[in-house]
């Protein structure tokens, strides 16, 4: 079994996920949605599967009324590919996207390099499109990362693990990534040093 390239969104407003598919599409990516279901927890009580096809405010009902959403598929029709949506008791939107690196072996690496760079960087311009970044609190990109939101953005850094890219947009998160030698690569984008 492979590992999954992870991307983490901490958001103050739902995200239409529909939006982050289309731009995966238009990447080359062509995900197919099989099954989104819903628990209300971790101990995946009160299963259910939902239809397909439904409508980012049926999505963000769902989210509100306290069900956890996995929405899973394939991507280029053999990798898996999964979303997971839930919101967190301070009210924040964690949005959780899962890649299988067998889509490109150079994404199951511990550096963000030449041969992944491209992969990268395209979806951080998805996550830094208007749509997605305009109430977007911050961001990560990683192989089996492990990340969960504190209101202190050094508790949530110094208690994650695996993140090769951070997407930050204040100057308190930008001072705990210099300490740890992260490298600004645009205005918002911090990676791993190398």
């Amino acid at each position: 079994m492979s590992a999954n390239i992870n991307i983490v969104l901490f958001s103050i407003d739902f995200i239409d996920i529909e939006h982050i598919i289309e731009s995966l599409n238009v990447l080359g990516l062509s995900v197919i949605i099989q099954k989104v279901e819903t628990i209300k927890n971790w101990e995946f009580e009160n299963l259910k599967e939902h239809t397909l096809k439904l409508s980012a405010k049926s999505l963000e009902d769902l989210v509100d009324s306290g069900d956890i959403v996995l929405i899973s598929g394939l991507i280029v029709a053999t990798y898996y590919f999964g979303i997971m949506i839930d919101k967190l008791e301070n009210g924040i939107f964690d949005i959780r996207i899962s890649i299988d690196t067998k889509l490109m072996k150079s994404l199951d690496n511990e550096i963000i390099y030449s041969y992944n760079q491209s992969f990268y960087d395209s979806i951080s311009k998805i996550v830094l499109s208007e749509k997605i970044s305009k109430n977007l609190l911050l961001a990560t990109m990683g192989v089996e990362s492990v990340i969960e939101y504190d209101n202190v953005f050094r508790n949530i850094f110094e208690n994650s693990h695996n993140i090769l890219r951070w997407i930050v947009f204040n100057e308190d998160m930008v001072s705990v990534l210099k300490e740890y030698d992260y490298i600004k690569s645009n205005p918002f984008v911090w990676d791993k040093k190398s």
